[in-house]
């Protein structure tokens, strides 16, 4: 492990829990609209697709992480492919990850002034998140998996409380007539939903953290399938109870669920509990993909403390966020098509790369010891 990473030791159960709490992230307000725009009431069936999906790409990562215990995928890019081919690999990854970063601190800006602070300017509720991140960053990964753990057990209560509550407002009708729209909705949907599954492929910076590595594919999988679980049950709701054609006119429909909890009259208007989850899970999530981009850029310039870095790609981001989303209905036309076929060349392609490398090169030396 190197020198940078020693200190920070995670053993596989919290970054399971970190791997749960990321893979929910920014989806769990996204993810309804973006299925039922496709598939329509056939939104949860492509949920539960993207239990495949889950399964299949933290084998991927876990696989790949375990082969180089201690390392980064900044590292062992350099291995496997030579100084400057694996420098090109490290450079396109960490801007993969530098952007998806700036995407969450727009998602958190537009979110907040569509339902709470309209009248607040988008640069201000950036700043404010990100100086948030960016102390979560400077302390390191040790820290954030134990806040992680704190808040696992409030992000779950909270989850149960918004499940049972919406029970009366179900309605089973809404889920028929099934595959209307074909089968072929459905692949495109979970086409979408892959382009945030590739997103954990950026845990791989943090994977070298684990103290028995051994033990991180099954923490990755275990995480990942929960994480999904998650999306799968909040998009069945939302189907159950807003129905498909509402939940696609929606930008935050998984919020908008939340609204409709009434019980007696008097337990009623609970959309600060999914607020709050989301910004628990965004906020680790973005969390970790700012750390990320600093550990990465600190081993690519062979620095030897991330957290140099932390101000100036701080200050970086708050107005790329604002040249690279100039508005909501870009974000919508744009970006949202693109990235879900960039997130799977960076997040699904570059790491298969690597591990198809990395398995020809062991059978090779078996064969030529």
């Amino acid at each position: 492990m190197s020198p940078l990473l020693a200190n920070h030791t995670i053993n596989a159960r919290q970054f399971m829990i970190l791997v749960m709490l990321y893979g929910i992230g920014d989806s769990i307000l996204y993810i309804p609209e973006m299925l039922a725009t496709d598939s329509g009431q056939d939104a949860w069936i492509a949920s539960g697709i993207g239990f495949i999906d889950s399964f299949l790409f933290a084998y991927l990562f876990g696989k790949l992480g375990s082969r180089f215990a201690g390392a980064t995928m900044i590292e062992y890019s350099e291995i496997l492919l030579g100084k400057w081919l694996g420098k090109l690999v490290s450079v396109i990854f960490i801007l993969f990850i530098f952007i998806d970063t700036v995407l969450m601190l727009y998602e958190i800006g537009d979110f907040m002034l569509t339902q709470f602070i309209p009248r607040t300017p988008l640069q201000a509720v950036i700043i404010i998140f990100l100086c948030i991140t960016m102390q979560g960053a400077r302390v390191g990964v040790g820290p954030l998996v134990r806040a992680a753990e704190i808040f696992i057990p409030w992000a779950t209560i909270l989850l149960v409380i918004l499940g049972v509550a919406l029970l009366p407002q179900i309605n089973v009708d809404n889920l028929f007539p099934m595959f209307e729209h074909g089968l072929s909705t459905l692949w495109k949907s979970n086409a979408q939903q892959i382009g945030f599954m590739s997103e954990l492929a950026i845990l791989l910076m943090i994977f070298a953290h684990i103290e028995r590595p051994h033990q991180g594919t099954k923490a990755f999988i275990l995480g990942a399938l929960l994480s999904n679980l998650v999306l799968f049950v909040l998009t069945l709701l939302t189907i159950l109870v807003l129905g498909a054609e509402l939940t696609t006119k929606q930008v935050f429909p998984g919020f908008i669920l939340a609204t409709r909890i009434d019980v007696g009259h008097f337990f009623t208007r609970l959309e600060a509990i999914l607020a709050t989850i989301w910004f628990i899970t965004i906020f680790v999530k973005t969390t970790v993909c700012f750390y990320a981009t600093t550990v990465g850029v600190t081993q690519l310039l062979r620095l030897d403390d991330h957290r140099s870095l932390i101000l100036p790609l701080g200050v970086l981001m708050v107005p790329c966020t604002l040249l690279f989303v100039p508005s909501n209905a870009y974000y919508e036309a744009i970006i949202s098509p693109f990235w879900t076929y960039y997130a799977f060349i960076n997040g699904i392609l570059l790491p298969l790369l690597l591990l198809l490398v990395a398995m020809f090169w062991s059978r090779r030396q078996r064969q030529n010891p």
